[in-house]
């Protein structure tokens, strides 16, 4: 089964393609939408020359939806199953690095948001206009994260002039994601929810000046 999965396992929902149906392809595309928000102070710590930290905390916003599109293809029909997950949440955030070490830079930061967490599962098969399941589910949730940049920057020793900034960013969220989880039973709305972490990881690159 693909990211996706999950497809309606018993006879009794008027699908054709289940987990039994011999498949010529399935394919999945996943698209991730983040928009972060963040309202940070700074303080600067120096215990010795070459022991200087930066600590940053504050708040952040985010919003996260994730999407997967699956198709499975038996020959004849399609049948496609897609799941919606859509993460609004606010909570503290704290993070602790160096700066001014000879343009290197690491950080590593934490999370933890208070989320309202919504998550849907729809399946229709091509030569069915009219049956069709659609399961919608809602929780509220406490939604941790911990992760770790770093890179390369000069703008700590840069009063006025051009300045760049490159990081390799990771970044791991606990129950950040769930779906349907379909129980071969006879009934079609038998199921239960699953729970799964997300990582995410990239790299940044940005050049400014300061004035």
């Amino acid at each position: 089964f693909l990211f996706g999965g999950n497809v309606i396992p018993n006879a009794n929902n008027g699908f054709a393609i289940r987990p039994s149906t011999n498949l010529d392809t399935a394919s999945t595309e996943f698209n991730a939408r983040i928009f972060e928000l963040n309202y940070l102070k700074e303080k600067r710590i120096k215990i010795l020359d070459f022991m200087k930290f930066s600590a940053e905390y504050g708040l952040t916003a985010k919003y996260d939806r994730m999407t997967s599109d699956n198709e499975y293809y038996d020959g004849t029909r399609t049948l496609s199953v897609d799941l919606d997950n859509d993460v609004r949440g606010i909570g503290p955030t704290f993070s602790l690095g160096t700066y001014d070490e000879e343009n290197f830079r690491f950080n590593i930061f934490s999370t933890l948001l208070f989320a309202q967490h919504k998550f849907d599962y729809y399946a229709i098969e091509s030569d069915s206009t009219t049956h069709f399941m659609d399961y919608k589910n809602e929780a509220t949730t406490l939604m941790p994260s911990i992760g770790f940049s770093l890179g390369f920057a000069n703008k700590d020793k840069k009063e006025t002039g051009f300045y760049y900034d490159v990081n390799y960013e990771l970044e791991h969220t606990f129950n950040a994601y769930r779906r349907h989880n379909f129980i071969d039973d006879t009934s079609d709305n038998h199921y239960i929810i699953e729970k799964s972490d997300v990582t995410k990881d990239g790299v940044s690159a940005n050049i400014g000046y300061i004035f």
